[in-house]
């Protein structure tokens, strides 16, 4: 069954022999009714059956369905109907002090990713800097209903991982659970954290077994190792912490040449160079990101990583309408991620459909609103909150973009400071956005604007038109 029905069909198809209506399938999906007919209808077509009644008995004898959904309305998350959702904090490293921190930051992500294809609640990223004391209380208004943290202790051949589950109001712990196992064991011991989460959370947290996205196939510890290591680098987005990522890849893949989330990290590595400019030859190295995300698509056609490796490549070389299929194939395969949904949404921007990337950059903004990304994110919906005539809040975004967020302290993604200066002179406030064009040098060099450039995409006259009245010459040089 599962070869056959999508996994929003699985989800469809459990809800139905839970016995809820179109209207509530709807609601808990975070989908239009529309939607839920027309999976209603894919699901009898594909099983055979007659109706829906049959539907569900069919669910019945397979013994999928578990038990009715409960869920309250002071839980719903905006933009994923009325599920729950769990924010994964940063793990605690015990082991010696900085010495591997990028290994509490590589469970971390990998439980991240995990429990998002359980599917039935939203997960949100949430960074490091919200375990700050300047960010006390930050989590209880992410609008998650859970809180997950723990710590990682690793020595030598083996790993100790301690979980617990806290309130977000009342900060106190709703369950805690400690694990340990052999290091190259990680694969299997994640996999059993994320099951006690959803275990002990249940019945707030609907389950559906059988709808998880395909796993990599385990990968030996050294080339876990290394992938974590070059995932951490390609976040610092800078040329030295680049070129080392490429370099652990490489390495991993020397050590297993069969190892999809080596060969999606590289594509990954390569696309972020392309994206920020810090190579010379944009063409050629999209060709390394291109063919990175082809051998990991041979590996795991159905992968999560491969998906998103192979949409995102395309859509950073600007091939928008091929990369959109692979990038909706990342988000069916795991909708927390704030990646495909930004790389998503800046692919319809770019094609002129502001209206449908709107609500993208807000997702992936929802999802990790304190990440390393997140700027480029506020930067995108600046240029489509331009495009759509909201000026008002094309500037608030694109100061975000820019200053950042007070919480978090980030805020780099300069090449979106043009919008700024248009945003104030199509508001009105010519003065404002003079200076704030004549400071532009000062903010991001002219050739940093000419590559940015390349990713503003179609219908962006009012971004030309604000730059103009602000006293742009039309030249970058």
């Amino acid at each position: 069954m599962d070869r056959r029905l999508t996994h929003r069909q699985l989800e469809v198809l459990e809800l139905i022999a839970k016995g809820l209506t179109n209207t509530e399938i709807g609601r808990v999906l975070g989908i239009s009714l529309g939607t839920v007919k027309t999976h209603v209808s894919a699901v009898i077509e594909t099983l055979g059956a007659s109706n829906r009644t049959e539907v569900a008995g069919m669910l019945a004898e397979l013994e999928l369905g578990q038990r009715a959904p409960q869920i309250a309305a002071d839980e719903a998350v905006p933009g994923f109907g009325e599920r729950p959702a769990l924010a994964m904090l940063p793990f605690e490293d015990l082991g010696d002090a900085g010495e591997s921190d990028w290994f509490a930051r590589g469970v971390l992500s990998d439980l991240t990713r995990l429990a998002g294809n359980v599917r039935w609640f939203p997960v949100i990223q949430v960074d490091s800097i919200l375990r700050s004391a300047s960010a006390a209380g930050g989590p209880a208004t992410l609008g998650a209903r859970y809180l997950i943290d723990g710590s990682v202790l690793r020595e030598r051949d083996r790993i100790t991982v301690t979980v617990r589950s806290r309130d977000p109001e009342s900060g106190e712990n709703i369950w805690a659970t400690r694990l340990e196992g052999p290091a190259d064991g990680l694969d299997a011991l994640q996999a059993e954290i994320v099951e006690r989460i959803v275990r002990e959370l249940e019945p707030a947290v609907l389950r559906l077994e059988h709808v998880r996205a395909e796993r990599d196939r385990a990968d030996s510890i050294a080339v876990w190792d290394l992938c974590k290591r070059g995932e951490h680098g390609v976040d610092q987005e800078t040329s030295r912490d680049y070129e080392r990522a490429v370099s652990l890849f490489e390495e991993a893949i020397a050590l297993d040449p069969g190892s999809s989330r080596a060969w999606s990290g590289l594509a990954l590595a390569h696309g972020a160079a392309v994206y920020l400019g810090l190579v010379d030859d944009l063409r050629k190295t999209s060709k390394r990101a291109q063919g990175a995300a082809h051998r990991a698509l041979d590996l795991a056609p159905d992968g999560f990583a491969s998906q998103l490796s192979l949409g995102r490549s395309l859509a950073l070389s600007l091939e928008d309408e091929a990369a959109a299929p692979y990038l909706e194939g990342a988000l069916e395969r795991d909708p927390s991620s704030a990646l495909a949904a930004g790389t998503l949404a800046g692919a319809l921007r770019r094609r002129g459909h502001a209206e449908a990337a709107i609500p993208l950059y807000e997702r992936s903004i929802r999802l990790s609103p304190h990440g390393p990304r997140v700027h480029h994110a506020y930067g995108g919906l600046s240029l489509a909150r331009l495009s759509e005539g909201d000026f008002e809040a094309a500037l608030r975004c694109a100061r975000r973009a820019v200053e950042g967020d007070p919480a978090s302290g980030q805020g780099t993604a300069l090449d979106f400071y043009p919008v700024i200066p248009a945003s104030l002179a199509l508001l009105g406030r010519i003065d404002e956005a003079r200076a704030a064009w004549a400071a532009a040098g000062a903010h991001a060099s002219r050739s940093r604007l000419r590559h940015s450039a390349r990713f503003t995409g179609e219908r962006l006259e009012a971004l030309v038109e604000g730059l103009r009245l602000a006293g742009w010459d039309g030249k970058f040089d």
